[in-house]
């Protein structure tokens, strides 16, 4: 979308979202609060607490802020004393809020295991300058497999408002397929379809990974493997999105197509990590992506770092598809894939 709000469900709040769905493997028991959050999810759990995520190339930085038993209460992206987005998350009643008051998540739930299944939310933005504005409804639903694996993000939305003095109205699916083999994820597959004004516009992005020889200990999200997805920026992390790589990511490659009512636009690109580096208790500390060093801090941990890897080259040229004008059915996604 423009510099607007377009579907700001999944975009502004993180998408964070919460749900109701069942699993893959049908581990679904009527939801409840998750556990205290700590990373590694199930039994690897480290005992540690993720408390920021930050890079040479962000704006920000993402933090997590947790409460005296344990439990998180506040994930955000921003600087100290300045949050550009985020979430803060009550109990007794179990609550999650936008940051910014866009947005109450409502109908959330967990699996057995703690990991998020379901959420609706009813959003609105109002931009007091311009006086756009835009209402959203969403409904979420994640699945699992047997190996506590993330398998489908479901996102169904409908939303309305005004652009430039313009009405417009629209509704659409943001569907996440994620295959795995002997614990690595290979494969992505994101579908986005969208039908604004009686006007369809579909997205389909695929990716594919490859992966080093270094085992993720505690199976911890790695950032940039899903980068569109606002819940993964916030609960992947702590481990709401169940468990993630066995390995190390190496690459990946995106094949990205836009069709809409001005042709069919298609777009390649490739992604590396490299030099990853752990805590003395085996927690991700550190990698280069896209050009770029990434650095995790968690607190109830040792934290000197040792370096576990330097093998791969930074390929950075090809060009990216988050660069190139889309037409006006897809500037709500283009906001979600340009957000930082």
């Amino acid at each position: 979308m423009k510099t607007k709000f377009y579907f700001l469900p999944i975009l502004l709040l993180g998408g964070l979202s919460l749900f109701t769905a069942c699993s893959d493997d049908d581990d679904e028991k009527g939801g409840g609060q998750p556990a205290a959050p700590v990373i590694g999810p199930g039994d690897s759990n480290s005992g540690a607490r993720l408390t920021s995520i930050s890079s040479d190339r962000m704006y920000g930085t993402y933090y997590f802020l947790y409460n005296e038993d344990g439990t998180v209460k506040r994930m955000f992206y921003g600087h100290e004393g300045e949050e550009y987005e985020g979430i803060s998350i009550t109990y007794n009643p179990f609550g999650i809020y936008s940051i910014r008051g866009m947005s109450e998540y409502k109908n959330v739930s967990f699996n057995q295991n703690g990991y998020l299944s379901h959420y609706s939310d009813d959003g609105n933005y109002m931009d007091e300058e311009s006086e756009d504005w835009e209402k959203w409804k969403e409904d979420v639903r994640y699945s699992y497999n047997g190996n506590g694996n993330l398998t489908k993000y479901v996102n169904s939305f409908s939303y309305n408002g005004v652009d430039e003095g313009e009405n417009y109205s629209g509704h659409g699916t943001y569907t996440i397929t994620y295959s795995w083999e002997d614990g690595n994820l290979v494969k992505i597959q994101k579908i986005y379809n969208d039908i604004e004004n009686g006007a369809s516009s579909k997205h389909t992005q695929t990716y594919e990974f490859e992966y080093s020889d270094e085992v993720n200990k505690y199976q911890q999200f790695v950032y940039g493997i899903e980068d569109d997805n606002f819940d993964a920026d916030y609960f992947a992390p702590i481990g709401w999105l169940g468990k993630w790589t066995k390995n190390y990511p190496s690459s990946c490659t995106i094949l990205e197509i836009v069709e809409d009512e001005e042709g069919k636009d298609t777009w390649t690109d490739t992604y590396t990590w490299s030099n990853f580096s752990t805590t003395n208790d085996g927690l991700l500390s550190g990698f280069n992506y896209d050009g770029s060093r990434y650095t995790y801090t968690y607190d109830n941990t040792a934290s000197t770092a040792q370096k576990v890897a330097a093998k791969q080259t930074l390929d950075n040229n090809a060009p990216s598809p988050r660069t190139k004008k889309m037409g006006r059915h897809h500037r709500r996604l283009a906001k979600m894939l340009s957000r930082k």
